[in-house]
């Protein structure tokens, strides 16, 4: 209950906030509508009915303050001419103006009206809200930098083996080796200065499709900084241009989430796993194999290099207390994809063609009393028997609010359950796809898998590996282990069957497996990984913060145009393909994210709302009937040929603007609810 009060209160910060900006936006059309004298008939923020409204004279009223009256008609003595109202759809607003109509664009005769003003001053009136809102961004910024905002470092972190960066070239100094380095500082990159890691990604997703952008590092152990040039390439994951690096993880070790039980189960958990469950919060890794280290990304990197090799690592707690701690590599499982049956990519684990059952992790309060417990695996889902991760999401999610039968493999027997899933489709629980974590047991493979595999036996579901050439194994770490030390000539699996109503009774078969050359090859291509998770390590952090006032200025200004050149880059970069219209946020996806920023601080919803300030600007001023830009194009035209454009003109323009921005709206909202719910 006190996590949903919590959401809805950062939701509506973020409402508030998104409101302000509109706010803003509609007082600069309303200043410069009173400037030249237009009558303006209402100051609205939303659309629809009003929810409450105020007018001068006739005070605060719930609905408007003259229901069903004309807005033009002769105002009484001592009222006030503007209602200002708050109306029902807070997804923009408006100033209405006499003479002034988006959608029935007409002429009126009075002094006052909006057409009879002359063409400059409608002009002012017509780009006054952009400008207040490019004003508000640069205030927004200069605010941020003048506290100063704790971001991301722009350190580079792990560089993915093969990507752009790590193929990287060197045009600086040629006996450089080529590829970004783990611990490189990037000082600029595309010409423009990296404040923080947020601008690495920004540079590479806005970059022009094939070509190559300079990024210039500092490096420990150069006294000069060095220049690289990389040409980003698509991501299979977001689909956009990216450089192929990490954001640098700092030696400390975040603290122990307190407002979400979840999130602690699994941080405890992989805390357990990795031996540092006893470390008191604010330690931090001190040194790897007797090297001091600066980055916990050069632990992850000596587990990657090390062939499965014990790491030892020091950990020193904020009292100077020394943890010494031995971490066992995990070996790598090999990651598999599919189509599902909505055509969506799906990942999958699997080891040659072995895929594991489905394990569950760390678990909330509300899965373990519907009777769930780490390491249980599930066996069946109402009528699906072994099924996988993505199977058993699927079922629970298309079932919120009832309740699913569940067998659950524990301790060597079947237990049965009914669990209750909430009304967001969920039980409550991770799964854990640690190798080690996850016992020897297999289920089906894709059958239209789009990975090439190896041709693993075909092994009935739920069949448990119990040894591999007569060396037991309890876990798929076993398994593959056992798999990199076995010499050439067939593999001896002995399995456990699948049957009858006690696994410790069931039948075994003795099973060969004759791997090829190229199979072990790629076995031992799949390398080590830190049984310490990423997250348990706090992001290597830098402050944007400026030297004084006038520094702070600067930046805000820069920032603010820096996001509209963003921007309009975007819709460059739309055209050319390398974005994609999923990519772009709607109403929905702008809260969804902004409540998450709001999780970080009220200076990074000052940022945020920055950000959207600037882009309102943009899309405002875009030369498309309904919006700001297209009624200054029709204004510009007024300007050339001395006569305003037909009305007829304006009405058709205008609908053809409602039609387009509303296909888009509806678009933008369908994919953000998609990704809200994990579709």
């Amino acid at each position: 209950m006190l996590d949903s009060l919590t959401s809805l209160g950062q939701l509506l910060l973020v409402i508030v906030g998104f409101g302000s900006v509109i706010f803003i936006h509609e007082l600069g059309h309303f200043l410069a509508a009173k400037w030249a004298g237009i009558r303006v008939h209402e100051f609205a923020i939303g659309f629809g009915k009003p929810i409450c409204s105020w007018r001068q004279g006739v005070g605060f009223r719930m609905g408007s303050t003259r229901p069903g009256v004309n807005p033009a008609a002769p105002i009484p003595a001592g009222e006030g001419e503007t209602e200002y109202r708050l109306n029902w759809l807070p997804f923009g607003g408006y100033v209405k103006m006499l003479g002034q109509d988006d959608l029935h664009p007409t002429e009126s005769a009075d002094p006052r009206s909006y057409t009879q003003k002359p063409v400059w001053k409608r002009m002012v009136v017509v780009s006054a809200g952009v400008v207040m809102n490019l004003i508000l961004a640069a205030v927004l910024f200069l605010i941020v930098f003048m506290v100063g905002m704790p971001a991301p470092s722009p350190t580079i972190g792990q560089v993915a083996e093969g990507s752009p960066a790590a193929q990287a070239t060197p045009v600086s100094d040629p006996g450089v080796e080529p590829g970004l380095r783990t611990g490189d500082v990037v000082l600029e990159i595309s010409g423009r200065r990296a404040m923080s890691f947020a601008d690495l990604s920004l540079a590479a997703a806005m970059a022009e499709r094939g070509q190559k952008i300079p990024v210039t590092v500092q490096r420990a152990g150069h006294d000069a900084p060095i220049e690289f040039t990389m040409v980003p390439t698509q991501s299979k994951e977001t689909h956009l241009l990216e450089l192929g690096v990490g954001s640098a993880l700092s030696t400390s070790l975040v603290p122990a989430p307190k407002d979400n039980p979840l999130g602690l189960a699994l941080y405890t958990l992989h805390r357990q796993r990795a031996g540092i469950e006893k470390l008191p919060d604010g330690s931090r890794l001190t040194s790897v194999n007797g090297a001091p280290v600066t980055l916990a990304d050069q632990l992850i990197e000596k587990i990657d290099q090390g062939h499965g090799e014990p790491v030892r690592a020091v950990f020193t707690a904020p009292d100077g207390g020394v943890t010494n701690v031995v971490i066992t590599p995990e070996p790598t499982l090999d990651t598999g994809t599919y189509k599902d049956a909505k055509n969506d990519k799906r990942k999958f684990h699997h080891l040659l063609g072995l895929r594991p059952a489905a394990v569950v992790g760390a678990c909330s309060e509300h899965a373990l009393a519907q009777g769930l417990r780490p390491g249980d695996v599930i066996a069946r889902i109402d009528d699906r028997v072994w099924p996988s991760i993505d199977r058993f999401i699927e079922t629970v999610s298309a079932k919120p609010g009832d309740k699913v039968e569940i067998r659950v493999l524990r301790d060597g027997a079947y237990t049965e359950l009914t669990a209750k899933i909430d009304r967001q489709g969920r039980i409550g629980m991770f799964f854990d796809e640690t190798p080690s974590a996850m016992p020897p047991i297999v289920v089906r493979m894709p059958s239209n898998t789009e990975s090439e595999h190896a041709e693993a036996p075909d092994l009935a579901p739920g069949s448990r590996i119990l040894s591999v050439n007569n060396n037991p194994v309890a876990s798929f770490a076993d398994v593959e282990r056992a798999l990199l030390a076995a010499p050439a000539g067939p593999v001896e699996l002995v399995v456990r069957l699948p049957i009858g109503p006690d696994p410790a009774q069931a039948p075994t078969q003795t099973v060969a497996w004759d791997l090829s050359s190229q199979d072990r090859e790629h076995l031992a291509s799949l390398g080590w990984s830190s049984p310490i998770d990423s997250f348990l390590f706090e992001y290597d952090q830098t402050l944007l913060k400026a030297d004084g006032p006038v520094d702070a200025l600067v930046m805000g200004v820069s920032e603010t145009r820096r996001y509209v050149i963003m921007t309009y880059l975007t819709f460059v970069r739309l055209a050319q393909g390398t974005v994609k219209v999923e990519h772009i946020k709607g109403p929905v996806g702008i809260a969804h994210f902004g409540t998450k920023v709001v999780e970080q601080g009220f200076l990074n919803l000052l940022f945020f709302l920055g950000v959207i300030s600037a882009n309102l600007a943009v899309i405002n001023f875009l030369p498309l009937p309904i919006v700001d830009g297209g009624l200054f194009v029709f204004l510009l035209v007024e300007s050339v040929t001395r006569r305003p454009v037909s009305v007829a003109i304006q009405s058709a323009a205008t609908l053809a603007g409602v039609v387009l921005i509303g296909a888009v709206f509806l678009f933008v909202t369908f994919n953000d609810i998609r990704t809200l719910f994990g579709s």
